[in-house]
Order: structure tokens, then sequence, then C-alpha cells
């Protein structure tokens, strides 16, 4: 196809030329107002000719012979352009004629074919190939994107196995959920209980609670907050740095630096080694 579109667009080229060349060749025949036409010529000759027969009027020379036979052959030129003019303008047998409906039998312009080969030519380079072997990766692109029978029966089953994959995650999720749901309950105790040693009447929380907007993966789909709350208002001397309407929240909006130290050092003490430095 890209062969045959490149002969076309050199066939209609050279057409275009061809009539382009025979338009110019009426012109230059038939023309009497372009300086460089034939008849153009013919008429500055004729002018020339009458001047040397004035000259010669009265002398029946051999000049005068020679200029009669001049006329004689340059009306004989005359004739032969005139038919030719005609032939060139005749609407059915001409030569324009003939150009004309050779070339009006394809309707599509040679610049048309230009860019469709130029379209041609960018999106084989697109895909890396020669622009002759574009028809034959647009087949194996074609019969890829339509999936051949493994591939139409094969889909169905991947899509149950994911299904059924995803099933099992979110089920493994949930019990990931409950396993740190019942850790955090535990420490909220444990290290509740240890921060009054640690110069704190304060009480420590663990919230476990599904993300707004959770992916599901290796972590699971929980959002996990440590809280802070006061007992009273006597608490540490830290305590009293706090402003006295955040009695309590998360750990890093309400804590100050040497509450959070406490927290971490209780936080180690019932867990060994969940804290890195």
């Amino acid at each position: 196809l890209y062969r045959s579109l490149l002969e076309l667009s050199s066939q209609l080229t050279l057409m275009d030329e061809k009539l382009e060349a025979s338009l110019k060749a009426r012109e230059s025949v038939g023309s009497l107002s372009s300086p460089e036409s034939v008849r153009t010529a013919l008429e500055r000759t004729r002018h020339l000719l009458l001047d040397v027969g004035e000259q010669s009027a009265t002398d029946k020379s051999k000049v005068t012979a020679a200029t009669e036979r001049a006329h004689d052959l340059l009306n004989q030129v005359e004739t032969a352009l005139g038919e030719c003019s005609a032939f060139l303008e005749d609407e059915d047998n001409g030569l324009l004629a003939v150009l004309q409906n050779e070339r009006g039998a394809c309707t599509v312009s040679s610049e048309a074919i230009g860019e469709y080969l130029l379209e041609w030519n960018t999106l084989a380079r697109k895909h890396g190939v020669s622009s002759y072997l574009l028809p034959s990766c647009h087949a194996s692109l074609r019969q890829e994107l339509d999936g051949n029978f493994e591939a139409r029966t094969l889909l169905p089953k991947a899509l149950a196995a994911e299904k059924e994959a995803l099933a099992e995650l979110v089920q493994e999720c949930g019990i990931l959920s409950r396993a740190r749901a019942a850790v955090a309950e535990r420490l909220s105790h444990s290290v509740s209980r240890r921060l009054p040693s640690l110069g704190m009447d304060s009480k420590f929380s663990v919230r476990v609670q599904q993300a707004a907007d959770y992916n599901l993966g290796l972590l699971g789909v929980d959002e996990i907050d440590f809280f802070l709350f006061h007992n009273s208002g006597v608490g540490s001397k830290d305590d009293e740095k706090q402003a006295s309407n955040k009695r309590g929240g998360k750990v890093e909006l309400v804590a100050s630096a040497g509450e959070r130290a406490r927290i971490v050092l209780a936080l180690e003490c019932e867990v060994p080694g969940s804290i890195r430095a």
C-alpha cells in the first residue's frame, strides 16, 4: 500500500506538471499580450519584414523576392500556429482536454497524498519500523488489541482469580485490624499504668481505625494514632507549659518534648525493641 501511494503521488505530481506545461504552451503559442509568446515574436518578425519590403518596393531585385518568400513562409508559420493553438484549446480532443480528463479521473490532490504520506512516515517513526512495514505492524497491534482465542479464554480466569485474591486480602486485612485493636487496647492500659511512675498524671491511648482513603496493601487499611489525656490540672512540670484549654489530643499536637520522651520510654519498657534510634 505504501509503495502504491508513492507511485500515485509521483504520477499525480507528473500529471500536474504536464498540465501546467500545457497551459504555458497555450499561453506561449496564442497570447498577444505576453512578450515571450510565439505569436508576439511572429508579429514582431512580420513588422521587420514589412520594413524590409518598403525599402525594396522600387527594386525588383533578389532582395524583394526573398522578402516575399519570407512573408509566405511566415504566413505558413502563422497558419500552423493557429492550428496548434486551436488543437490546444479544443474542448474534446485537444491536448489540454485530454490531460484534464486524465487528471480529473483522480479527485485527490497531490498535496492531500503528500499529507497522508507524511502522517504515514510519522506513525512509522513512532513505532520504530520502516514505512513499508507499517501495515504489518498495524495488523500485529490489531491482533494484540483484539486478542486471540487463548487470551479470551484466560481473561475470565484471571478476573476470577483477581476477585478471589482481593476477597482474601480483605479478609486478612480484617484479621490484621482486629489484632492491632487488641494490641492497642493492651498497650493503652499498660503504658497508662507506667506514666505516673514517670511523673505524668495522664492517660495514654492507642486508637486504630480504618483510614478514609486507604489502599489495600501489605500494611493493611488502618490508621493508628497515639493520644494523651491529662487526668487533672496538677500534672507534670511539662504539663504546666501546655495551654489550659488543651487537656488532651494527639501526642504530636499536645505533648511537650519531655512528655514525648517519657511516653517513648514507657513504650520501650512495655514492648522492648519497638523504639528504634
